[in-house]
């Protein structure tokens, strides 16, 4: 599927009503105030000019006009209010004073409903602070370009700060290694000195700006005549360039041109475009000085051994395309040929397809029949048919496979569950009104699920291998899963979106979305208030008004890592992020993995002490998918052990004997109806590549 999207946010803040003051100075609106918890201290509160306006104040607008005016007017730097990404929603530039534990913030969104960019300054900057120029430059930035990687970032606006500081600033030279190239790029402030030290190579020379027009706005404390700043056309062509890249990578992954997430933003994997971008600025350049031909073959040759890795590790060649096992029980549909879970067992791998869910396409597509592969006769075999409308996972419990019962057939009087004995899967159904059993989990000798039953959010126990359950219920909506710790055990449920969580709030209802098991004697629940979906899904760009869930939880020693995804079509799941949770004490503890940019995690395996992630990526020309593997002592470290080119992503995988299948899927843009050219036809294909993991 390939959908582009473009989202504005608002940017404005609970608070803005409580800045009662303001203040307009050209295209700037300063908002504070004389009271309260958001007042501007009494030492800045004065107005020595009777003015009305305290002086603290005034002289903060002054200079950002005067920088605004040079940076743009005098310097050939285009104003960000000019700019395609924000002048079609931004008038003015709205500065919030307010207590900060920074000195300034300026924010690229913008704020629709005042028609703003916001700039966030500290009540109390030092005097002669030369925060406002800072943030301004920020400004221009954003309006130049979607990166936002700190080294460039940072360094370039305390390049800007010497506009109004004497001198040049300090100086390194340009990194001719490769360490000092990643220390560049792993650096903030101090890659101040690569840009003061770019600025003074790059052959540009120091423009040179009168104040005599701008004397006026002029701080009391800037007595010069005349101000400069070395390096600007070099820093304009940058902007320009990264503008340009930043472009080229919009289209190739199908994003909006100004809707990137903000981990986007950041991501590592965008230095190579930045450090692109720069010895493009480069070209027409003198590079007969040495020092900027050493470090333009340093770059060059970091981009080529970056290239030679991945190409290292595509096994595209080496795929091997063994079938699809429900294309010929689902013939007529699509969308139920996903296979939403694979599991080894007995030398074989089991298969999970269907549709449970409510809407199109492919509404409610059961009874499944379950479906597994023999590679020793190389043949898919159906063993059975469960009477569920989608076998959504298999459950391995002290060494023997189960399939959680996902959505019943039959009457909603009981729900299910089905386990393999030898070779016949025996079907339960003994659950009372059990109807959705999202997932099964094995604690302390005691068989447990997690319901979705017709009096919401429940978790059945059995301590006689399911042949007898108790269920305690749990509130609203589903349980959808467990989180296994060593001496602890978990259950979710969903985490509502904005307009769930206001519908709650108003009907009075108490909603957790995370409870703990505190006594299994007496198997009482205790709801963990503080787990919310901020702690649960730490990520700074998520769609708040979306429903989210925890998918695929993979203990492993004293933590697990588990996907966050969206609830999709109805009770799917869309993921966007990988979580690694650990306890300390009673606390639980949520890290968000760094993943490759532009990937999206769809499976995990845990396999003789590692741990493997899948990805996928979609661009113009299809799919690259990625699997990542890691010691689980240390899931933060991971390695990439390969990656193809598909027409399709892979929803899931399986290891057997070393060799490594996926099975491609797709998703559903519009969940109320199926619009034509959505499903990708190469759904459920499987795929093989043979000795990944060496065997034995």
């Amino acid at each position: 599927m390939l959908l582009c999207v473009t989202e504005y946010s608002s940017a404005a803040s609970s608070y803005r009503a409580e800045l009662d003051q303001s203040y307009q100075l050209e295209e700037f609106r300063l908002l504070y105030s004389t009271h309260g918890r958001l007042a501007l201290p009494q030492h800045h509160q004065l107005d020595r000019d009777d003015s009305g306006i305290p002086d603290y104040v005034e002289e903060i607008a002054g200079q950002l006009v005067l920088v605004s005016q040079i940076f743009t007017d005098q310097l050939g730097f285009i104003h960000p209010l000019q700019q395609p990404r924000f002048r079609h929603h931004a008038r003015t530039i709205d500065i919030h004073f307010i207590p900060l534990r920074v000195n300034g913030a300026a924010s690229d969104v913008v704020d629709r409903e005042n028609h703003a960019l916001v700039m966030k300054l500290s009540v109390d900057l030092i005097d002669k602070t030369l925060t406002p120029l800072h943030e301004f430059f920020h400004l221009i930035q954003y309006g130049y370009t979607m990166f936002n990687n700190r080294w460039s970032m940072e360094g370039q606006g305390r390049w800007a700060e010497y506009l109004l500081k004497e001198g040049s600033g300090p100086e390194a030279p340009l990194p001719t290694s490769q360490k000092q190239l990643d220390a560049l790029l792993n650096s903030i402030y101090g890659a101040e000195s690569f840009w003061n030290r770019l600025a003074t190579v790059a052959g540009d020379g120091v423009e040179i700006v009168s104040l005599g027009q701008y004397r006026h706005l002029s701080p009391p404390w800037l007595n010069l005549e005349e101000i400069s700043l070395q390096g600007v056309g070099v820093m304009r062509r940058v902007l320009e360039q990264y503008q340009k890249q930043d472009q080229l990578l919009s289209q190739h992954y199908c994003r909006g041109r100004y809707s990137w997430t903000e981990r986007q933003q950041k991501a590592f994997s965008n230095n190579s475009l930045l450090l692109r971008a720069i010895i493009d600025s480069l070209d027409g350049v003198e590079l007969d000085l040495g020092e900027l031909h050493r470090f333009k073959r340093v770059v060059e040759q970091h981009l080529a051994q970056q290239e030679k890795d991945e190409q290292s590790a595509d096994m595209t060649a080496r795929l091997e395309k063994i079938g699809n096992p429900l294309r010929n029980i689902y013939i007529d549909e699509i969308y139920p040929r996903n296979v939403w879970d694979m599991q080894t067992y007995g030398g074989e791998i089991y298969f999970g397809g269907g549709n449970s869910s409510n809407r199109l396409p492919a509404a409610n597509a059961g009874p499944v029949p379950l479906v597994r592969y023999d590679p020793k006769r190389a043949r898919f075999l159906i063993s059975a048919a469960v009477a569920e409308e989608q076998i959504d996972n298999f459950a391995l419990l002290d060494g023997e496979l189960y399939i959680p019962g996902h959505d019943a057939t039959q009457s909603w009087d009981f729900g299910n569950f089905y386990r393999l004995q030898g070779e016949e899967w025996i079907q339960y159904r003994n659950i009372r009104k059990g109807l959705h059993n999202y997932a099964m989990e094995s604690f302390n000798g005691v068989l447990w699920s997690a319901l979705g039953t017709t009096h919401g959010a429940s978790v059945a126990h059995s301590a006689d291998r399911g042949e007898h359950w108790e269920i305690v219920h749990l509130g609203k909506y589903r349980a959808y899963g467990f989180l296994k710790f060593p001496q602890r055990l978990f259950v979710t449920k969903p985490f509502p979106g904005y307009q769930k969580r206001k519908q709650l709030l108003d009907e009075g209802e108490d909603y957790h979305a995370v409870y703990e098991l505190l006594n299994s004697d007496t198997v009482a629940f205790h709801p963990r208030e503080e787990l919310t979906s901020s702690r649960m899904f730490p990520s700074p760009s998520l769609y708040y008004s979306r429903d989210k869930k925890i998918i695929k939880p993979t203990p492993f020693g004293s933590s697990l890592l588990y996907i966050g995804a969206y609830t999709h079509n109805d009770h799917q799941a869309l993921p966007f992020g990988l979580y690694h949770a650990t306890m300390s004490g009673g606390e639980l503890r949520v890290e968000e993995v760094t993943l490759p940019d532009n990937y999206r995690p769809w499976d995990l395996l845990r396999l003789e002490g590692r741990i493997y992630l899948l990805l996928a990526s979609e661009d113009r020309h299809g799919f690259t998918v990625k699997v990542l593997d890691s010691a689980d002592h240390s899931p933060l470290q991971w390695h990439k052990l390969l990656q193809f080119r598909s027409p399709a992503f892979a929803r899931s995988f399986e290891m057997l004997e070393g060799d490594l299948y996926f099975a491609l899927g797709t998703t559903v843009g519009d969940t109320q109806s199926c619009q034509p050219g959505v499903l990708s036809t190469n759904t459920g294909d499987v795929y093989r590549i043979k000795g990944v993991v060496p065997r034995g």
